[in-house]
């Protein structure tokens, strides 16, 4: 039986995208005819793209967002993101992934990300998902509500009624934030978010190679 649940964002935690994503978004901002836009995205309610879409959309237009505008803003980022350089993995990515698979843990991905550039990000990694197990900002606004998403999805697919441990694998200070509204256990990745476990993360690695699984099941 899969008694723990492995919850993983991708820019920045699987994919070395974050730069790649950021720009391709505040440019499709400008494209969209956004001219005013508040770039500091640590400040938004939520930090996901269809939210600080949203926030943006309205501030400018002064107009309620539509699922329209949201779709033609999704394009455009997947535009924008295929004119930037190649998007790598986070090392060892792929290959923890498939020692899960291979060992039969439960695992699944939660982005704040839209779905089609998440999509294309992960395929550009070369990383192939079921995309049942994946939870975007076209579903939820805010993070905890696409954990949240992701989760019952993965219930689902696994077939159990519960996890007995959830653990959250993220790079920045809302996917700790996140974990802790939600009381998961937090993982961070990557050279730049050593920091977070200042402000409270269970573990730190620098990139997958040197995780075991056995730490956390």
């Amino acid at each position: 039986m899969k008694k723990t649940l492995f919850v993983f964002d991708i820019d920045g935690t699987i994919t070395d995208s974050v730069t790649q994503h950021q720009s391709a978004f505040y440019e499709s901002l400008e494209a969209f005819g956004i001219k005013t836009i508040d770039s500091n995205w640590g400040a938004y309610a939520h930090h996901t793209d269809s939210y600080i879409f949203k926030s943006n959309y309205e501030d400018y237009f002064g107009k309620q967002m539509r699922d329209v505008d949201l779709f033609q803003f999704e394009s455009l980022i997947l535009h924008h993101l295929s004119l930037k350089s190649s998007i790598n993995e986070i090392r060892g990515a792929s290959r923890f992934l498939e020692l899960l698979s291979e060992t039969g843990q439960a695992y699944c991905f939660a982005t704040g990300s839209l779905k089609k550039p998440a999509i294309n990000k992960l395929q550009q990694a070369k990383i192939s998902i079921n995309e049942g197990l994946l939870a975007t900002a076209n579903d939820n606004f805010s993070r905890e509500d696409i954990v949240l998403n992701v989760i019952e999805k993965a219930k689902k697919l696994y077939q159990l009624d519960s996890f007995q441990k959830i653990v959250s694998f993220g790079d920045g200070i809302w996917d700790l934030k996140t974990a802790k509204n939600l009381n998961l256990s937090f993982v961070s990745i990557g050279n730049k978010s050593a920091h977070l476990l200042k402000e409270g993360a269970d573990n730190h690695f620098n990139d997958f190679n040197t995780i075991q699984i056995d730490n956390f099941i």
